[in-house]
């Protein structure tokens, strides 16, 4: 497995050293210090659980591998193509080149796959509106028994008379 120190990743990700290092003592990145001379070494699996937990940084890491050509992080839209991206690619088994054809099958996937959660919550926001309503009704009955107080007494009078 291939591994990486602080300077090239600080390379790859555009950000400096010491931002790699405060990385690694925050613990968002893991890495091994095998000695002080030759510093932190990070492996390419954490670089994944990194990039996984913090999507905003998969474009500059890949464009900077040079897996993705012309994938560049102005076109990342926050992190969302960047995310997806990585999804698709941590999904294929053998990790070659993508084409567009494939990961617009898998971007139309998570569109479904959305449209059918969208579904649900618009079955479960349905039901919250019927109970909401019932609630609302049952208030109204108890209001209209306090503004009609005459009648209120009226009941009261005779419940007590018997």
């Amino acid at each position: 497995m291939k591994t990486y120190n602080v300077k090239e990743l600080s390379t790859m990700f555009g950000t400096s050293e010491e931002t790699i290092r405060r990385w690694i003592r925050d613990k968002k990145l893991k890495a091994k210090c095998t000695s002080k001379k030759s510093g932190n070494i990070i492996t390419e699996l954490e670089i994944r659980s990194f990039l996984k937990a913090f999507p905003k940084y998969i474009p500059k890491y890949y464009s900077s591998l040079g897996r993705f050509p012309g994938f560049r992080p102005e076109f990342a839209l926050g992190g969302l193509i960047a995310a997806i991206v990585f999804e698709y690619y941590e999904s294929k088994k053998n990790h070659d080149r993508m084409s567009s054809k494939d990961l617009k099958a898998f971007i139309e996937k998570k569109i479904k796959k959305q449209d059918a959660l969208l579904e649900k919550k618009e079955e479960e926001l349905k039901k919250l509106q019927d109970e909401i309503d019932s609630i609302e009704q049952k208030k109204k009955q108890y209001e209209y028994i306090i503004d009609n107080d005459d009648m209120f007494n009226d009941i009261i009078n005779e419940v007590n008379s018997k």
